[in-house]
């Protein structure tokens, strides 16, 4: 018996093509592929989803629970405004122009972080709060309950907000250069963080905390003080980065 090997050749060829362009081998996985990223425009957007729909800011307040807290609605004729990624979440009971605040915000499959990202961002969160909890007075710490509630836990960040200021642009370059002393609290709060947060205030004691300096102040110090970086920092969001220069 004689059997016939077929040998499929697969070769990716790293060149951009104009929708003109396109080779035909390609165009009918183009054009589907450009269906999938537009979206359909209804339904509730899903993390494992690839679409960029769009939709304006009409997730910023929360009138549901509060009438002081709606906010405008940013985009428009009103109010121009870049759009955001579409979420397609529940409308309002109290306005119909503007969606419920979800627990997540949605991101496109192709633009999330991985998960070795996201868990080094958590990290980075930890230390960015005991950071800020260490900036409060010893009194403020002393006196912080060992639980506590909502109603606690804003009256705390507002503390913060009031306690914890820079008053020259040196005192924010020595959170990267010079850090913060550390100690171990005995007191309050920090007795019922969990026994990881504890052992990084024993593992942390008589060292500094120290912020890693990020690459745009590396760069420049001053680069966010820009219109044009301001203006690219608000476009691209947490990753100015993501926006690059579009060559064909």
């Amino acid at each position: 018996m004689v059997t016939r090997r077929i040998l499929c050749l697969f070769v990716c060829v790293e060149q951009s093509y104009l929708p003109s362009d396109t080779l035909d081998g390609l165009k009918r996985l183009r054009e589907k592929e450009l269906e999938i990223l537009r979206g359909t425009g209804v339904g509730e957007r899903k993390t494992f989803e690839r679409m960029y729909d769009y939709d304006k800011y009409n997730d910023l307040g929360d009138p549901d629970s509060k009438e002081e807290l709606a906010r405008p609605i940013l985009g428009g004729k009103e109010h121009p405004y870049p759009r955001r990624c579409r979420t397609g979440r529940d409308r309002s009971d109290k306005d119909l122009l503007s969606e419920k605040r979800g627990s997540s915000v949605y991101v496109p499959r192709d633009e999330a972080f991985s998960e070795v990202k996201q868990r080094t961002i958590k990290t980075n969160l930890i230390s960015s709060m005991l950071h800020a909890l260490r900036s409060l007075h010893p009194s403020i710490i002393d006196n912080l309950p060992s639980t506590f509630t909502a109603d606690t836990l804003s009256s705390m960040l507002q503390e913060l907000i009031d306690n914890v200021a820079f008053p020259s642009f040196t005192a924010i370059d020595s959170l990267y250069q010079g850090g913060l002393p550390l100690s171990t609290p005995k007191n309050g709060i920090f007795q019922s963080f969990p026994q990881r947060i504890k052992n990084f205030f024993k593992a942390a004691r008589d060292y500094i905390l120290q912020f890693k300096t990020p690459k745009m102040i590396e760069r420049d110090r001053f680069s966010w003080f820009r219109d044009d970086e301001f203006s690219r920092q608000t476009l691209a969001g947490l990753n100015p980065y993501s926006i690059q220069l579009v060559t064909v």
